[in-house]
């Protein structure tokens, strides 16, 4: 209880919350932009450079996850959306993680399965979805999103609009 009670108040605290919250997006932000400097055929040391630097920004969400759970209790962490979110995005950057160390860091060899490392990079894609993790902390796009998120019905009929005149001009063609 004594562990949960520090963490409580290092998540829960306005000043340590907020500045838990800042280096978190601050590790969301170095992570993507990482991500985005990896091109085939890079050198073997930028190659193991990345995947240490990905393991290093895979420890620093779980132990966020694990703070926040630690403080909040597992059912209640689970209640938020963006919590679930993030903890899904903990469990399959761990799958990914360690399939890329069972691969072989890079060298591409087999799971002992039969599975290759390159299925499971696939998952890589999602810790690009951790940019999301911004719009909790960005008031305005948030509202933004909000706003595109709401107008999506309205172009789906103006879609079906377009269908179908393009349908009738496919059919005074003929």
């Amino acid at each position: 209880a004594p562990s949960r009670h520090r963490s409580a108040a290092l998540v829960r605290a306005g000043y340590y919350g907020a500045y838990l919250d800042a280096c978190v997006m601050g590790c969301v932000v170095v992570n993507v932009l990482l991500m985005a400097t990896q091109y085939h055929g890079q050198p073997a040391a930028v190659d193991t450079a990345h995947q240490w630097a990905n393991v290093g920004f895979g420890l620093v969400y779980c132990v966020e996850a694990v703070l926040k759970i630690t403080a909040y209790g597992f059912v209640n962490y689970i209640r938020d959306g963006w919590n679930r979110f993030d903890f899904l995005l903990v469990l399959l950057g761990i799958l990914s993680l360690s399939a890329t160390v069972v691969g072989g860091l890079g060298a591409g060899r087999g799971i002992a399965a039969g599975f290759s490392p390159s299925i499971f990079r696939m998952l890589r894609i999602f810790r690009v979805m951790r940019v999301l993790k911004l719009v909790r902390s960005l008031r305005q796009l948030r509202m933004l999103i909000q706003t595109l998120w709401l107008s999506l019905p309205a172009l789906a009929n103006i879609a079906v609009i377009l269908v179908l005149l393009v349908f009738i001009y496919a059919v005074l063609g003929m």
